[in-house]
């Protein structure tokens, strides 16, 4: 009797995958109950958890359009990972949309504070004094004056030919840059501390090798080894998020 079920159901999987409307809806309908344990895991508010739902249906529907019946594995085996894999890169998205906004806001409130420690100083405050006047730190400073700034900076002939210039320095939509400083500051926090401050002195307070040796007191072959091992590490990684 399972067998004639499995069996039912693959012919509406093979239908769906024709493109026939009918079955593509009645794949849903009969997973209905997947999808909603699967939104479920992510523990959301009810109105994310109603687009989180959306996503999921997407992410069923391109299940049934890689399926391969000859791999010998049930569909709903299947189904599973490429539906949780979908909803993971949405929530990735939304949340680093939600960053980004953040830090665009972030970016005015630096100019105002800036403005006024001007007026009250007669000098422009440090990273420190704004992120201690802003209660946030000193890296999402630097990241809120890039995204009002433009595009970052990078210096690619200091890493050996490795360049990541490409990836900011483009004609897209301001947005997409944003977004993309972002996933770098998220593959930043993934680093090691040590790592993570080289990275951060390097290319974001554009400090010299010798510089970041001083004040990391190690040697300046120390740092442009280290250095060349990050970056190699971020470009395999970024190029695998790209694939």
């Amino acid at each position: 009797m399972e067998f004639e079920r499995e069996e039912i159901y693959n012919h509406i999987v093979r239908k769906a995958q024709k493109g026939e409307v009918a079955s593509r809806e009645k794949v849903v309908e009969i997973n209905l109950p997947l999808i909603t344990s699967l939104v479920k895991r992510f523990r959301l508010s009810r109105e994310e958890s109603e687009d989180l739902f959306q996503v999921g249906c997407i992410g069923l529907l391109k299940a049934v359009d890689r399926f391969d019946f000859d791999k010998k594995v049930r569909f709903s085996t299947y189904a599973v990972p490429v539906i949780l894999g979908e909803m993971k890169m949405y929530l990735r998205k939304n949340s680093m949309i939600k960053a980004s906004r953040a830090l665009t806001g972030l970016s005015q409130q630096i100019k105002v504070k800036k403005e006024d420690y001007m007026k009250e100083t007669g000098r422009e405050p440090s990273l420190q004094e704004l992120a201690e006047e802003l209660k946030v730190s000193v890296e999402d400073i630097v990241m809120a004056m890039e995204i009002g700034q433009g595009p970052l900076s990078y210096d690619a002939s200091t890493v050996e030919g490795i360049n990541l210039e490409g990836t900011f320095r483009s004609s897209r939509h301001k947005e997409e840059i944003i977004l993309d400083k972002i996933t770098l500051k998220e593959l930043l926090n993934t680093l090691p501390y040590r790592e993570r401050q080289v990275i951060f002195l390097r290319f974001f307070e554009e400090k010299t090798q010798r510089e970041v040796a001083e004040k990391l007191g190690v040697s300046q072959e120390q740092v442009s080894r280290l250095e060349r091992k990050i970056i190699k590490s971020l470009k395999e990684t970024m190029e695998l998020g790209n694939d």
